[in-house]
């Protein structure tokens, strides 16, 4: 069944329904493990769907139904049916969150304590799930489930990300009928690169054409398939959508939607979110609203210019987050016109806070890190196509402060701003009564049991805890015993309805970190910290933090961010043919260091096309042919491009030589044909990483435009490559 995906991009508001908090209730002493048959809903005696919708880097206060003035009707729609839960709480950062969502269990204790791209080979920190312990589509399927994925993965080592795997922890060897998808931590909404199974997809996009969009129309494709082909059989859909991790790009009639809306500056949309969750019965009317942190600047001290850009850049993000649920919109309208809905349970969860990583917000994330900070000529260029394929932008950390409200911090901290995210879940059939919100604590990795025990399966190796109670009792006692919580150090433990957190400094000492105490059953926000008056009560807890994470694989503790032990294996040389499929960004040669581009090729009169493309728009550069010559185009950024052309080629067979110095300071390019010296260039600078915005592809550019100075894809003709090969030197 084919739905259209503008069919929903007008789609109007939709609110919230009114929604009453049921009183806070300290937590049992009922342990974790084998999923109960017991204490659910009932369903209609078929095993029910479960379709899973993880969004990525939203924070608490950015949904509809949470208090945000961003229109999410679709997401709001399964808020109404189902219930909201206020005490949800996720991992610090997202592989760790997905692991724990996957496998039912806490993410350290089966190999992923921090993102893939930074494992280092501690047992708790691998980088991706434990090849002994099952995950979830993997046990679905051997109950009979089709199971399907589509969107971000993020749980396999960078050395093996590439085309050539290997391919043991990628989502069509963990339990997934069919993937399409993209692998690591973000992707280019506008041209990401993207693999089916373990296959490279390398068709030509789409001007305009949008990674989310693609994500629904295949997991629609997908389930129509098994929906046609298996009607009696339940099945499991991953949706995973990139949005809203930066770069932060849409449509830009969705970015217009909310001109003006922030010119008031992020103090402001704080306080107004905090009245929101209020007016919602949201949160507890004693709440209070902590001061802003301390890094989010006083949006009055900025200058007009700033201001402007800051803005811009939130009118961005909540663009993409509204398109983002019109194709949510999308995909549950195929569930209910296919007659589905009613036996899908629905679950849409973030897998972390709101991000600060953006600092002062940028309109090209990757120079901003790499290159230092924009100027604001630069701002001022980049005004206009934020949210384009011309940018790669991030928001300001007061955006992420205002996400995250009432609650204080962002991602990648153990405090509530990095943990306490949206749960949004919808039972077959109902089951409950609808618009309710549940405030019992819970952890990502009560999904699993949850759903187990719901459809009446059996499993006896979870570690997480089934909140199915709560759709039949919703003022229930909280059944989580505990639960831990690490991120590079940061780390926290909730037990009791009390949390200890430290939020630790890289580079620190561990044992200096300061703890802070909270009673979270009384204090929503982290307010009021309580460590002095309740020592005792503080040592308890730091006691037990000790425990779990002794047992947990937490420890040995390190603060380190490199990716160095996970990189693929570095070469001396590379072999590229006209049908090498593309090579993606983080498995590219390392073309910082000096190198030698050779293409072995036989030339006519009217040879034109690419030879050899790396990268985007931003950085990156290209090889082509065109007018009878070579060009060789070096892109530093948007705004400086490096051009060298070699003169008039030969006829017959050819070898095209480009040489780079090392990336170490400015390098010389030297174009060599026939093994005659054809032009010289400097190019001032060179970016400090191997990883460029895009990959390698060879013989036509099947992907991100970089030079702009031809349409399309360009593909080879008039002539023949033989190999392209690339020596570092």
């Amino acid at each position: 069944m084919a739905i259209s995906r503008r069919a929903l991009l007008g789609a109007s508001v939709a609110t919230a329904a009114g929604m009453a908090v049921p009183a806070t209730h300290a937590a049992s002493d009922v342990k974790p493990g084998r999923s109960r048959k017991k204490g659910g809903p009932p369903h209609s005696g078929k095993r029910p769907n479960l379709l899973v919708i993880v969004l990525d880097d939203v924070g608490f206060a950015e949904l509809g139904c949470y208090g945000s003035e961003i229109p999410t009707p679709a997401i709001d729609s399964v808020a109404r049916r189902g219930v909201v839960f206020n005490n949800f709480h996720s991992s610090p950062m997202c592989s760790p969150t997905r692991a724990a969502l996957l496998t039912g269990r806490n993410p350290h204790s089966i190999g992923v304590g921090t993102i893939a791209d930074w494992s280092d080979g501690r047992p708790g920190y691998q980088g991706t799930v434990d090849p002994d312990i099952e995950m979830l589509p993997a046990l679905l399927s051997r109950q009979g489930f089709g199971c399907y994925g589509s969107g971000k993965w993020h749980l396999t080592r960078l050395r093996d990300e590439g085309p050539s795997g290997p391919y043991d922890d990628w989502p069509t060897r963990r339990g997934f009928d069919r993937w399409f998808g993209f692998q690591g931590a973000t992707a280019d909404q506008w041209y990401p690169e993207l693999f089916e199974g373990t296959s490279v997809v390398s068709e030509t996009r789409i001007p305009g054409e949008h990674l989310s969009e693609n994500l629904v129309d295949k997991m629609i494709a997908y389930l129509s398939d098994h929906i046609t082909g298996a009607p009696d059989r339940p099945f499991f859909g991953y949706l995973a959508f990139g949005a809203c991790h930066w770069p932060l790009q849409v449509p830009d009639q969705f970015v217009e939607r909310s001109k003006g809306r922030y010119d008031e500056g992020w103090h402001k949309l704080r306080e107004q979110r905090f009245q929101n969750q209020k007016t919602l019965n949201l949160i507890p009317a004693a709440t209070v609203l902590p001061p802003e942190n301390p890094d989010v600047p006083d949006w009055n001290n900025l200058s007009a210019p700033e201001r402007q850009f800051a803005a811009r850049l939130m009118e961005v993000y909540a663009g993409f987050l509204e398109h983002t649920d019109a194709q949510i919109g999308r995909l549950l309208t195929f569930l209910t016109e296919s007659k589905v809905f009613d036996d899908t349970m629905v679950v849409i969860l973030s897998d972390n806070g709101a991000t600060a990583e953006g600092a002062s917000g940028s309109a090209d994330f990757r120079q901003h890190m790499y290159m230092g900070a924009e100027t604001p000529e630069d701002r001022a260029d980049a005004l206009e196509t934020l949210g384009s394929d011309k940018s790669f932008p991030v928001y300001s950390q007061g955006w992420a402060a205002a996400g995250n409200s009432p609650m204080r911090w962002y991602k990648s901290t153990a405090h509530e701003g990095g943990i306490r995210t949206p749960l949004i879940v919808s039972l077959p059939g109902g089951g409950f009564n609808t618009g309710g919100i549940r405030n019992q604590f819970h952890h990502v990795s009560d999904v699993a049991p949850t759903f187990f025990e719901i459809a009446q399966l059996d499993h006896e190796g979870f570690e997480g805890t089934s909140f199915a109670y709560l759709f039949s009792d919703p003022v229930a006692r909280s059944r989580k015993p505990h639960q831990i919580f690490e991120s590079t150090g940061s780390r926290a433990v909730w037990k009791d309805g009390w949390k200890a957190v430290t939020r630790h400094q890289a580079g620190t000492d561990f044992s200096r970190d300061r703890w802070e105490l909270y009673h979270s059953d009384a204090d929503f926000s982290e307010a009021r910290d309580l460590a002095l008056s309740e020592d005792a009560r503080l040592a308890a807890l730091k006691g037990t933090w000790e425990i779990l994470a002794r047992n947990g694989n937490v420890l040995p503790l390190s603060d380190k961010r490199s990716n160095t032990p996970n990189l693929p294996e570095r070469r001396d040389k590379y072999i590229f043919y006209p049908a090498t499929s593309r090579l993606d960004r983080l498995s590219i040669p390392d073309f910082q260091q000096a190198h030698r581009i050779t293409a072995e090729i036989d030339i006519t009169p009217r040879a034109q096309g690419v030879i050899l493309a790396v990268g985007n728009a931003m950085r990156g550069f290209e090889c082509y042919l065109r007018d009878g010559e070579l060009h060789y185009v070096f892109v530093l950024s948007r705004r400086q491009k490096f051009h060298l052309r070699s003169g008039k080629l030969p006829s017959g067979a050819c070898q095209l030589v480009v040489k780079l110095g090392d990336g170490k300071g400015p390098r010389e390019a030297t174009m060599i044909v026939n093994e005659r010296i054809a032009g010289r260039m400097t190019i001032d600078r060179s970016w400090p990483t191997r990883s460029v915005g895009a990959g390698l592809r060879v013989a036509g550019n099947r992907g991100a435009p970089i030079s702009g100075n031809y349409e399309g894809n360009f593909p080879l003709s008039g002539g023949s490559l033989h190999r392209v090969i690339i020596d570092i030197v």
